[in-house]
């Protein structure tokens, strides 16, 4: 525990549910500065909330040095001082600390922070006036000023151990005297501070395709002013994607720049930028305003003035702001699940599969797992034999299933497909393998360097992958190319390897959320963590002692915290919100997609 507060290692608190007004307007009038154009603009909903959008979170201030009454409390409330970063974070942390305490710790005012998961907390007993508290931690990374946690480590557990000395009056403060063990360059705060006094803010990248917009997470801090947020969302898009996510999505024409700060106006924002904007033509501008406003989205979209050079562009309003992110425009969940060795439905009150159904194939008989595509014209079953396992592609042409055995070798993970194709990966014999239905030979595609593909999950994007290897949970960019072909980064991030030390599976719960399943130190283990694998939630509690083989999710939507979970274990499978329920007689759950 951390002290006086509950420790939630979560992710930072998502965005309420997207408000029904979604409006994008391009080269309208700016009040005041004598430019004017004719406006294009798409109505899909009512009337918009424009201080939701513009705001989205009230400052949130870290505590102050004189607001611990225990020991604890204090160097709890060390480990948020430094939320900020700089110098004014520099000065705020240093009041934590007595005289002698300040000579000894004399970080510089860096404007990137170490983050630090705090395992334990343990107040020592108190002598001669000292009261120590040791603290056990691991570095996960390092936060940028680009809003991007890099460097993810996730070390080996050190120590720092805190002398905290009494006040040396009745109106005085606990103060920390000294700190010992080994300690982290520069200015750090925990990942809890991270989950408090952050939003996690997606800034979105046209894939390479330029067909969707992949979301890139950040760390917005909370506590800077509302009205000067938009800036740092802007800037971080000017300066392109996280190192890790560069594979697989595009970065802003060269020399692109801010002619100042976004200027909020009722509804949205205006922005003006260089004329490099221009470089990609009236669709690039378009593109453009897309990418401005999901990016600078909070509980709702706002609408988009676009400038270059001051002077509005007149460009073509697109027809669905919501069709450009397909996390955004997913249809409601279909569960299935293998019972009796045959995939099954689990809507509730599902009818038998229609004749002619992918379903109604010989092939679907002793599976193991499947897949099936969103529009259930497409099914994937692994299946057993006394050889081994097998892959069979079934796709409905006509009234009659065509059924084709492809290329893979034992042991076959669970398929999914990649969103938007027809086309899946699959882990087998530790490789990691692109599926195209109508052909029997696989490509492999597994990164370089990874060895030990045991599962794999792809983001409501396509354009992210998360793998389990080895043990090992990671999530790296899935790049697009040509004619469906697909390309996995060998920039690997490691999704919670302390955690989770023995990964089975991972599914995505959201466009920013993924789970992780296993065990660890030979206990059931199932965590949520943010998709940059930053911070977690432990969940193995509702497990209920049931060891995970495998775990699904269906991502509702990007403005939801989460969708529907399902877990396979040793003891049986079923629905997880909280806890499990195992159904009797299902096995390898899975979602239709």
């Amino acid at each position: 525990m951390l002290g006086r507060r509950d420790r939630t290692v979560g992710a930072a608190a998502g965005t309420k549910k997207l408000a029904t007004a979604l409006i994008l307007v391009i080269g309208l009038s700016v009040a005041g500065c004598g430019v004017s154009s004719e406006s294009t603009a798409v109505d899909v909903g009512d009337a918009f909330d424009p201080g939701a959008a513009q705001n989205g979170d009230s400052v949130k201030s870290p505590p102050s040095a004189n607001s611990a009454n225990l020991p604890e409390e204090l160097v709890h409330d060390f480990f948020e001082a430094s939320v900020g970063a700089g110098e004014a974070a520099a000065l705020r942390a240093k009041l934590f600390l007595t005289a002698e305490g300040q000579g000894q710790w004399q970080p510089e005012p860096t404007t990137s922070l170490t983050i630090l998961r705090v395992a334990s907390l343990t107040t020592g007993t108190p002598t001669g006036g000292e009261t120590p508290v040791t603290v056990r931690y691991r570095i996960v990374g390092v936060l940028t000023e680009q809003g991007y946690v890099e460097d993810l480590v996730n070390s080996e557990s050190r120590q720092m151990r805190f002398v905290v000395v009494p006040p040396e009056d009745s109106s005085g403060q606990w103060r920390i005297e000294r700190i010992d063990g080994l300690l982290p360059d520069g200015l750090f705060i925990s990942d809890e501070a991270l989950d408090t006094y952050y939003r996690v803010q997606p800034v979105y990248f046209w894939d390479n395709t330029g067909r969707w917009l992949v979301p890139d997470l950040r760390y917005l801090p909370l506590t800077k002013q509302p009205e000067v947020r938009p800036n740092f969302v802007v800037q971080w898009l000017l300066n392109g994607p996280s190192p890790w996510l560069k594979p697989a999505v595009q970065a802003l024409p060269t020399g692109t720049s801010a002619n100042g700060a976004p200027v909020a106006r009722p509804g949205g924002y205006v922005v003006n930028l260089s004329s490099q904007a221009e470089a990609r033509g009236p669709t690039g501008l378009t593109q453009l305003a897309y990418q401005l406003s999901w990016s600078l989205r909070t509980t709702s979209i706002p609408t988009i003035e676009l400038q270059i050079d001051s002077q509005a562009r007149n460009v073509a309003a697109p027809a669905d702001i919501m069709s450009v992110n397909p996390a955004a425009s997913l249809p409601p969940p279909q569960p299935f699940g293998v019972v009796g060795g045959k995939v099954v439905s689990r809507q509730p009150g599902g009818a038998s599969p229609a004749p002619g159904s992918v379903l109604t194939a010989k092939d679907n008989i002793r599976v193991v797992s499947a897949a099936l595509s969103r529009d259930l014209n497409i099914a994937a079953f692994v299946q057993s034999s006394s050889s081994g396992q097998s892959l069979v592609t079934v796709r409905k042409t006509g009234n009659k299933p065509e059924a084709l055995r492809i290329d893979l070798t034992s042991p076959i993970g669970r398929p999914v497909f990649i969103p938007g194709t027809t086309h899946l990966l699959v882990a087998s014999a530790n490789r990691l393998y692109l599926i195209n239905p109508a052909n029997k030979k696989p490509r492999d595609i597994t990164p370089s360097g990874l060895e030990g593909v045991q599962a794999v999950a792809v983001a409501p994007d396509g354009r992210r992958v998360a793998i389990v290897a080895n043990g090992k949970a990671w999530v790296a960019a899935l790049a697009a190319g040509a004619q469906n072909s697909f390309t996995v980064s060998s920039q690997l991030r490691p999704l919670l390897p302390r955690e989770v030390p023995q990964a089975a599976a991972v599914a995505w719960q959201s466009e920013r959320r993924v789970l992780i399943a296993g065990s660890a130190g030979g206990q059931p283990a199932l965590w949520e963590a943010t998709a940059d694998g930053v911070v977690g939630k432990d969940k193995s509690s509702g497990l209920g002692g049931s060891t995970p083989t495998d775990v699904v999710a269906y991502p509702i939507d990007p403005f939801s915290s989460s969708g529907p979970v399902m877990v396979n274990t040793i003891q049986g499978a079923g629905d997880f919100s909280g806890g499990l329920v195992i159904v009797k007689g299902l096995r390898s759950p899975f979602y239709a997609g």
